[in-house]
């Protein structure tokens, strides 16, 4: 096998380990102790620390703390091997943490030795096999650190081997790679793309549309879809545009905007306009159009493409900002169905919040009380809620 299939076979391949012991418990149990002594206690006792990287706001981690973290085989395999941690990066030392490892998406999962070095990373959602796997990839014995890669490229800068695997590894999570990227890039021109090993590093590093090899790939896609499949393919010309459009959201360009949309929506692909609605949720909500965040939800309702994680996202927003009673209402249809999807606080407290403003006092009070309830059961603060409550309760 060739040195970079076997490097990339190591990053993204499981190694198959022994089953172990099921523990008395189906949850990983993360330890609720700073980052340092984290490391402190990885050094101590000879293993890696695990650190899941999330926000409040963000679906795809409440998924995995639902299904993933808590299937026996991942619970096992985590406690005996990894020192466990969990970090909001809107709080505490989460935003140095988000700074120091580059963070830009959730959740995000970092594997660090005793050091703080990265051993590995992966951003985004895994199922519990998935991250069954990666826990054991990581613990292979011929398993090479992110950290020691880049040392080894250092010592052999001129390594085009070692300098695909590191922008591989690096870039797929989203880290930075311009001190490798910069000798590599002038072999990525027009039909060196479709070789495997610049195609690998291409999907892990390429963002901008405006980039020379993005343009090469955008006008020759049927190539790339004969040659890798349509999945994997579509997979990067989607991700191309979103991230072409999130950074028009950013910059507030209308036109940049509307000529990604375009671009995407006419390249003949079927899942084009579903993914265009969802980035047009993003656009209304930066530009406070309330009718047309509506109506985009409402189309992709229609398309039975409005997943029970975004209903709260939805439902939340148009309370604060939508007026019109019918609108309301709608939200509050889908607030209801992502409380019975997930009754957390935050879906609580927004159902809470919509029937107060549709004047159901009632069913408010009582939706009330079990928002709190969710709050003092999870430590969120409910400061307003309480006081939102009190005032009906003092009013009826």
């Amino acid at each position: 096998m060739k040195p970079l299939k076997r490097i990339i076979r190591l990053t993204l391949t499981a190694i198959s380990f022994a089953l172990l012991a099921v523990p008395a418990h189906s949850q990983i149990a993360f330890r609720e102790i700073p980052f340092e002594k984290a490391l402190a206690i990885a050094q101590k006792e000879n293993k890696m620390v695990f650190l899941d990287a999330v926000t409040a706001t963000c679906p795809p981690c409440r998924r995995m703390e639902r299904f993933s973290f808590t299937d026996p085989k991942v619970t096992a395999l985590f406690e005996q091997h990894f020192v466990n941690i969990k970090l909001d990066l809107n709080k505490g030392e989460g935003p140095k943490i988000q700074q120091q490892y580059n963070i830009t998406d959730f959740p995000t999962l970092l594997f660090l030795d005793g050091k703080g070095e990265l051993v590995e990373v992966h951003v985004g959602f895994l199922d519990a096999e998935q991250l069954l796997a990666f826990g054991n990839s990581v613990l292979a014995p011929d398993f090479i650190p992110l950290s020691e890669l880049l040392a080894q490229f250092k010592a052999e800068p001129s390594n085009r081997i070692l300098a695909s695997a590191y922008i591989i590894r690096q870039g797929a999570a989203g880290q930075d790679v311009e001190a490798v990227w910069k000798d590599f890039r002038p072999g990525m021109a027009g039909k060196e793309l479709l070789k495997p090993e610049n195609w690998e590093v291409f999907r892990a590093k390429i963002r901008m549309l405006d980039d020379v090899e993005a343009h090469f790939f955008v006008e020759n896609r049927k190539k790339f879809e004969k040659k890798y499949g349509k999945a994997i393919v579509r997979e990067k010309f989607f991700a191309l545009h979103r991230w072409g459009m999130k950074r028009a959201i950013f910059k507030n360009d209308a036109p940049r905007y509307k000529a990604i949309r375009k671009q995407m929506t006419t390249a003949g692909l079927p899942e084009a306009e579903q993914e265009a609605l969802y980035l047009d949720l993003d656009w209304y909500l930066q530009a406070g159009d309330w009718d047309q965040f509506f109506h985009t939800a409402l189309s992709l309702e229609s398309l039975n493409a409005l997943p029970n994680n975004l209903l709260g996202f939805i439902a939340s927003n148009l309370c604060d900002g939508a007026s019109k009673p019918e609108q309301l209402a709608q939200a509050l249809k889908w607030s209801k169905r992502a409380v019975a999807d997930e009754a957390s606080y935050g879906h609580l407290d927004t159902q809470f919040r919509l029937l107060i403003r549709l004047e159901k006092t009632e069913e408010a009070i009582e939706v009330g009380r079990a928002a709190i309830k969710a709050a003092k059961a999870s430590k969120a603060p409910y400061g307003d809620t309480e006081a939102a409550l009190n005032k009906l309760e003092a009013d009826q």
